[in-house]
């Protein structure tokens, strides 16, 4: 959060806190904002993005409004679970009919083309037992949008370093090659958690 917010790219932030839910259990969420996830399954993109914006659900906004949200649950300093996700502004006409205004400012590079869309991202991972259900539910995977019964395989949960970056690189590449030098992320690595017929078909790696 602090090598984001120090080269500009955040408009506003949270920083993370660690709550102690009992029997080693820890979570490492967002400060005084509860999951708004289950309330919020069936609303349209644009008052889910409004209603995260208000309650302050995030850990950052970046500059052209797109939000962060990164947490983690550990049980016995053991990961169970994380939920990472990109939320992009409903609406980038704003920034798209008076392009010339945001042209020299790395941030909003990628958004000035008329053809860029708002699509959702979010990594999430989940070992509850019960929970896992091979291919049709991976423990870590990627849902693209909001589409229900997208999951796309993730060979293991994602650290936050890992997160940001695919983030910056996918949809804000101008500033991060711009910023690279002072962002500098650290790209450690949770174990695998694929399962083989996972493996066999289209899947996230990272080595």
């Amino acid at each position: 959060t602090e090598k984001v917010i120090s080269v500009g790219l955040s408009n506003k932030e949270n920083y993370p806190n660690v709550e102690n839910l009992g029997n080693g259990i820890s979570q490492i969420g967002i400060s005084g904002v509860s999951d708004l996830a289950v309330a919020l399954k069936k609303v349209p993109y644009k008052d889910l993005y409004a209603a995260l914006e208000h309650a302050k659900f995030y850990n950052f906004i970046l500059a052209d409004g797109g939000i962060i949200q990164m947490i983690y649950v550990f049980k016995n300093n053991v990961i169970q679970k994380h939920k990472l996700a990109y939320f992009p502004s409903p609406d980038f006409e704003s920034f798209q009919s008076e392009s010339e205004l945001y042209m020299d400012d790395c941030i909003y590079v990628e958004i000035l083309d008329k053809r860029v869309i708002p699509v959702a991202v979010r990594f999430d991972y989940d070992c509850t037992p019960g929970t896992f259900k091979d291919l049709v539910h991976p423990k870590s995977h990627l849902t693209l949008g909001q589409y229900e019964n997208c999951r796309i395989p993730v060979c293991s949960p994602i650290t936050p370093s890992l997160f940001i970056e695919f983030i910056l690189r996918s949809f804000y590449n101008t500033a991060l090659m711009n910023f690279s030098d002072k962002i500098n992320l650290k790209m450690k690595r949770f174990q695998e958690t694929a399962t083989i017929l996972e493996k066999d078909r289209i899947h996230i790696r990272v080595k």
